[in-house]
């Protein structure tokens, strides 16, 4: 059912498919997603996707991995959801138009679970990612408590996952966001407050 939005920028009243600033995702090119956020930026300012005001961010979330290459500790940036963006938008049946079937380079439109409309993502899908986005600080020391595949819980931020990886750095763990797996890093000072889980 649409409900009647006014544009924060423009004030002009628009229709919208569901009310206020929420939360969808955008097929992509995997390895491409930062291009493909920069595109649409320049498409949007360029007028060429009609109702981009009403777009408020478009996220690429990302988190560092730390790994050792011939005994040299270093780092590298991982796309947390590789083949997605997140768009936080009012979304109008323009906007939607303008991007189901884009002609932008890198971007393949909407993601939808068998509906007409983009699916919107809950809030509390998005305060995970960001979560898992938060830089870590690097440890040195090593720490037997776990091994790989125990099955543990971050209970301050409501994050469980599967122990994939134990090194000096701490653990990595291989969790479950937006249905894809993601790695997640631990500290060895963090370990007191994880809560392995019965398998």
């Amino acid at each position: 059912m649409l409900a009647n939005v006014v544009s924060f920028d423009s004030r002009i009243p628009v229709k919208a498919v569901y009310g206020g600033f929420n939360w969808f995702v955008l097929r992509v090119q995997g390895a491409r997603e930062e291009k493909a956020a920069l595109n649409l930026e320049l498409c949007g300012a360029s007028g060429l996707i009609p109702d981009y005001c009403l777009v408020n961010r478009l996220w690429v979330p990302f988190t560092t991995v730390v790994y050792l290459r011939k005994g040299v500790q270093k780092e590298k940036k991982v796309v947390l959801t590789p083949g997605y963006i997140f768009m936080k938008a009012i979304l109008s049946p323009a906007l939607h138009a303008a991007l189901a079937t884009p002609d932008i380079p890198y971007v393949f439109g909407w993601l939808r679970r068998g509906s007409r409309w983009p699916s919107l993502v809950p809030l509390n899908e998005i305060r995970a990612l960001a979560c898992l986005e938060m830089p870590m600080e690097k440890v040195t020391e090593p720490d037997p408590v776990f091994v790989i595949g125990d099955k543990v819980l971050v209970p301050s931020m409501g994050i469980e996952g599967k122990v994939v990886e134990c090194t000096y750095a701490g653990l990595t763990l291989e969790c479950s966001i937006f249905k894809h797996p993601v790695p997640f890093k631990v500290e060895k000072r963090h370990f007191k407050e994880l809560v392995r889980l019965d398998a």
